[in-house]
This record gives C-alpha cells, sequence and structure tokens, in this order.
C-alpha cells in the first residue's frame, strides 16, 4: 500500500523536524524508515494512532503486540473548521489523555500514524503537519487523510477503495501495487456528495422549489423549518444574511431528511437517491483508476450518514451503481472505530504489517475503552 504521507524526525529538538514524503511500503521503502536516532525495539515500543475529525477526534496507544494501552478523547482537529490554534489545541489534548491512561513513557512511542480531515492537497499537508509536530510524541510519523485509515480499518491491508459520509465526504483508493485514486473530498464548490450539510442544504433547495412552484411540493419545508426554529424555510436567510450572523450546523439536520424519505415523502426520497447515485459514481471513478472490471475489489463504507441512516438508502445506490460496474466488489459497511485503522498502519511500520492476530487483539482490547 502507498500512501502520501508524512515521515517526520524528531532528530532536532531546536528546529522544525525535517520532513518528506515517502512511501508506507516497509517492503519497498524500509530505507527510507530506518530512524536517525535509536528508536524502541519491536518488543519495548508502542505505536500511536489518531483519528482527526471534524466533530470529534480519538487517540488510541497500543503495545507492539497491537493491544490498546489508552484512549484519548477531544473536538474537531479539522484546521478547515476550528482554525490551526485550536485544532492543535485538540490534538494536544486526545494524545495527553491518551499517554495518561496508558501510563507509558513518551520515548517508547516509536511510529505514530495520524488520519486528519482536511488533508487532501499538499498545501493541506503542509498546515496540518505544522500542528500536529510541536505534539507529536513518536520518533517517526506518518500523516495521511482520514478517509486512509478508513480504508485501513476495514481491510486486512489498505488495498480498496473508502466512500467517507459525516461531516463531510471523501473517496480514496489504493491497490496492491501502491497507486493512490482520490475522488473529491474538497468540498460543496467542487460538487461533493454525500456530506451531512450537503444532504441538508440539497433538501432546503427542494423545500424552497416546493413553496414557489418550482417543484413538487415536500413535508421537507415544514420540517427543516421547524428543526431550525423558523417560521418558514426561506426565513433561513436571516440566519446568515442579517446583523445577527449565526449559520446553523446542516449538517446535523441529516436524519430529518432521512425520516421524510422513510415517512413516504417522494421529494426526499428522490434526491437522497439521486446523492446516492453521485456517491457511487464516486466509488466507480476511483475503482476505474485501480482495478479491473472483475477484481475482488474491497469497498468500504465509513461516517456517521453510510453507517447509521435510517433507512439506508446510499447504501443501498452505492451498492447497486458499484456492481453494475464492478461486478465483484466486495461492499461492507465499516464495522470498527477508524483509529483502528491508524493502529493498524502504525503497526505496519513497525512490523513491515501488521498482521491478524495484532489487528484482532487491538479490536478486541479497544471494546473494552468507552469511547462514544
Amino acid at each position: 500500500m502507498n500512501i502520501k504521507a508524512w515521515l517526520t524526525s524528531r532528530t532536532k529538538a531546536t528546529t522544525r523536524p525535517k520532513t518528506r514524503w515517502c512511501s508506507t511500503s516497509l517492503e519497498k521503502d524500509r530505507e527510507a524508515f530506518m530512524p536517525a536516532k535509536r528508536l524502541p525495539t519491536s518488543e519495548t515500543a508502542c505505536v500511536l494512532g489518531f483519528d482527526g475529525g471534524g466533530t470529534k477526534s480519538i487517540c488510541a496507544i497500543a503495545d507492539a503486540d497491537g493491544a490498546i494501552l489508552g484512549v484519548g478523547l477531544s473536538g474537531c482537529t479539522n484546521f478547515q473548521g476550528a482554525g490551526v490554534h485550536a485544532a492543535g489545541e485538540e490534538v494536544r489534548r486526545a494524545i495527553g489523555q491518551a499517554l495518561a491512561q496508558a501510563r507509558v513513557p513518551t520515548g517508547r512511542i516509536a511510529y505514530a500514524a495520524y488520519g486528519a480531515a482536511g488533508a487532501d492537497r499538499d498545501a493541506d499537508f503542509d498546515a496540518v503537519a505544522d500542528y500536529i509536530l510541536p505534539h507529536n510524541p513518536a520518533g517517526r510519523m506518518l500523516l495521511a487523510n482520514d478517509t486512509t485509515i478508513a480504508l485501513r480499518a476495514g481491510t486486512p491491508d489498505g488495498v480498496g477503495v473508502a466512500l467517507i459520509c459525516g461531516t463531510g465526504s471523501n473517496c480514496i483508493g489504493f491497490n496492491g501495487v501502491g497507486a493512490q485514486a482520490k475522488v473529491g473530498g474538497l468540498g460543496r464548490f467542487t460538487g461533493d456528495a454525500g456530506s451531512g450539510e450537503n444532504v441538508v442544504e440539497r433538501a432546503i433547495i427542494a423545500a424552497a422549489r416546493g413553496l414557489d412552484g418550482r417543484g413538487p411540493k415536500t413535508v421537507l419545508a415544514e420540517r427543516l423549518a421547524s428543526a431550525l426554529g423558523l417560521a418558514e424555510i426561506t426565513d433561513i436567510i436571516s440566519l446568515y444574511y442579517l446583523d445577527d450572523y449565526r449559520p446553523p450546523d446542516l449538517g446535523a439536520l441529516a436524519p430529518v431528511v432521512f425520516k421524510s424519505a422513510q415517512d413516504g415523502d417522494p421529494v426526499a426520497l428522490k434526491l437522497l437517491n439521486r446523492i446516492g447515485d453521485e456517491l457511487a459514481e464516486n466509488a466507480v471513478a476511483a475503482c476505474r483508476r485501480l482495478f479491473a472490471r472483475n477484481d475482488p475489489v474491497r469497498i468500504v463504507l465509513g461516517g456517521s450518514i453510510l453507517q447509521k441512516a435510517r433507512p439506508p438508502i446510499f447504501v443501498e445506490r452505492i451498492t447497486r451503481g458499484v456492481r453494475a460496474k464492478f461486478p465483484q466488489a466486495r461492499i461492507t459497511r465499516l464495522k470498527v472505530e477508524p483509529v483502528l485503522g491508524a493502529v493498524y498502519l502504525a503497526l505496519d511500520l513497525l512490523h513491515g504489517h501488521a498482521g491478524a492476530a495484532r489487528m484482532a487483539k487491538a479490536h478486541r482490547t479497544y471494546a473494552s475503552f468507552a469511547v462514544r
């Protein structure tokens, strides 16, 4: 598996650590991972995995065998939403909690893998690295997009395609020879579909069209207005353009749209079907760049909307759309926390490959920590 990632050496305490892009395949690039300073042996070393999200962030520390020793929880670490300073503070808080709970000295943290929401372009990786580096306790670190750690969490080896829909949406894939494909993930201006905010924004447009006769009437108008505390949905303008500017968290209202579809509203159902088809197009685009038509591609579906939304319209439309082009595709919803994918990546760095036994131990022991 090949991902564009930061590999960072902490050999100079007084200056910014040297960084470079490299492969995470130790079989091909083992030299790149040889530390400039002595790291703990594989028997005494620990690893750190970090899932930095747009709503919450989780840090987990594991021993060399994969057993989870400590977990830390904090808020948004996406600098595009929280700002650089606030995101860095949340990184510090989650790592500090995990270290305190694990009761291991920082000198034993050999490798760390960070999955960061908002890390899509080179400039994004630069920005994220700037506020993670001051708090990183590991001798070597890897930085990837948070969709990448979801893919690693849901596959034996990180090969396949991950499609994420939650606070934001993204699609990333890797094939067995290390090629990467990324589709979307840059927000509303580039046509991303499937995030909670995208679903509700499009539902508001449909509701407004129904009110003035451009489209069919829909229960979305009344339900979304009520959820927003408005007399009618067109009053949403006052939340954005008047002196008391207070934009709402639209993504939190996605369940209203799904419930309307479940209750039989044809506008809500048509809207969600359309978005589901767009998500399928994203996955198909990634698959075409990485795999042959009859390859048994693993497709991992993650994020709160794909994992929890009822009815599972998106999952059904994605499955239909992907299998029309890749009939052997294996489509599953992510069954573990994405932070475990970061732990698996850190174990990959430590051992060459995390291995099924260590991954199973990490999954089993993580369950004993009450993380919500």
